[in-house]
Order: C-alpha cells, then sequence, then structure tokens
C-alpha cells in the first residue's frame, strides 16, 4: 500500500500457516502488472470469476491474494498438477499520485516482489500508447533479469487490451514489432542491472514465444455480452 512496505516476519507466518492447512496440496500463482486503470482487476474479474474492486483511478493499493480451489474436472490442474491457483492482484504503476522519483522506485519494487512471487505473470497493457508501452516494459524486463539472476523461472504471458482486431499479416508485423522493443528494453535493463554480457534479447531472460505469448483484444466490456461480468 502507501507504506510500500512487505512485512516478512506477517507474510511467512501466513505462508506457514497455509502450508499446514493445505499440507501436500500444490498451488500455481498467476500474477498482473501493469499501469493505473489499464483493467487489471476486471481482466482477474474476467478470468476468474472474481469480484476484485474495478473504477477508474486508484482502486487497489498494495496487492490483494486470492486463493482458489481447482476442481477435477479443470484443465489447468492437468497441465500443471495443481489443487489451488492464487490469484495476486497489484495496484497501478505510474500513480499520479508520486511523484517520477517515488513512482520509479515504487514502481520497481512492486514489480519484483509480485513477479518473484509468480508461476506465470501477466503484463497488462491498455491501448498502443508508446509511453505507456515503454514505462511498463521497462519495470517489467527489469524484474525479470532480477529472477532470472537469482535462478527463478516462470513464464510471462503479455495482454493487450483495447486494440482492435488484427488480420494474419498484420498481427505477424505487430507481434516482430513488439519482439524488437522487448529486445531493446533488455538491453537497456541489463546495463542497468550489470549483466550486459549475459542478456542481450528478451529471450535470454525468460522463455518467451511471440506466437502464444502476447494477446490482443479488443475490451472487456465489448461485445454482446461483453466478456466482463
Amino acid at each position: 500500500g502507501d507504506a510500500s512496505h512487505v512485512p516478512i516476519t506477517w507474510v511467512s507466518a501466513v505462508l506457514d500457516q497455509l502450508k499446514r492447512c493445505h499440507d501436500g496440496k500444490k498451488a500455481f500463482v498467476v500474477s498482473v502488472v501493469g499501469v493505473q486503470s489499464t483493467g487489471k482487476s476486471t481482466l482477474l474479474n474476467t478470468l476468474f470469476g472474481l469480484q476484485l474492486n474495478v473504477s477508474a483511478g486508484r482502486c487497489t493499493r498494495g496487492a490483494f491474494i486470492q486463493l482458489l480451489p481447482v476442481s477435477n474436472s479443470n484443465s489447468l490442474l492437468r497441465q500443471n498438477a495443481c489443487d489451488f491457483v492464487v490469484i495476486v492482484d497489484t495496484e497501478g504503476l505510474r500513480a499520479p499520485e508520486l511523484s517520477f522519483a517515488e513512482a520509479s522506485l515504487h514502481d520497481n519494487e512492486l514489480a519484483t516482489f509480485v513477479i518473484g512471487l509468480a508461476d506465470v505473470a501477466i503484463i497488462n497493457i491498455y491501448g498502443e500508447a508508446p509511453g505507456d508501452l515503454t514505462d511498463i516494459l521497462q519495470t517489467a524486463v527489469h524484474a525479470f533479469i532480477r529472477m532470472k539472476n537469482i535462478d527463478l523461472r516462470l513464464r510471462c504471458h503479455f495482454v493487450h487490451q483495447n486494440v482492435t482486431a488484427l488480420v494474419d499479416t498484420k498481427l505477424k508485423v505487430s507481434q516482430q514489432t513488439f519482439q524488437d522493443k522487448l529486445n531493446e528494453t533488455t538491453k537497456y535493463a541489463a546495463i542497468a542491472e550489470r549483466c550486459e554480457s549475459k542478456y542481450s534479447s528478451f529471450k535470454d531472460v525468460i522463455n518467451f514465444d511471440e506466437s502464444t505469448d502476447i494477446t490482443y483484444f479488443p475490451g472487456l466490456w465489448k461485445g454482446d455480452p461483453p466478456m466482463a461480468p
């Protein structure tokens, strides 16, 4: 939240108690990161049938975590051999309430924390504004490099909301352009993290396939009925 502080002792105690209550059970963690007011909570509500607060502005502060049991018939259980899905919703990056210096430090700490928890990190991008895209990619790639440096393995999925449907040719061009942007961001992030000799492309950092790990859709509130509840 506003304190930007993770009480390690308290978090460890909660996780230890959770482990005792569900001994032998496995959990699959999904987290989401994105700029403020870009539909992160709405996306999770739509995907998992949750009722996270949604509104314009800063409706989520800090990180909210929900534990969802997975039924035996669910394909996610068969694919990942998990009994629970842990959903981690976060407050938006680039909060206007913070100064640039405060926001930069806050965003890097928050992204590193929630991406470090995840088996799959969803990077939520709204529209095609180059400024927003650059900011979220810089923050996310820094976090992915930190995870790689301590040998934490995870997957990521980029979700582009409010983007019109792309025909096959345009989709391939868009995917390649996005891949080039990721590679460029990775080079700068690697220099900042002092590991430029190890990472020259995004695929050096994380297992990534632009044909399957990028999703575009026009908007969760569109359609008949709309995708969002």
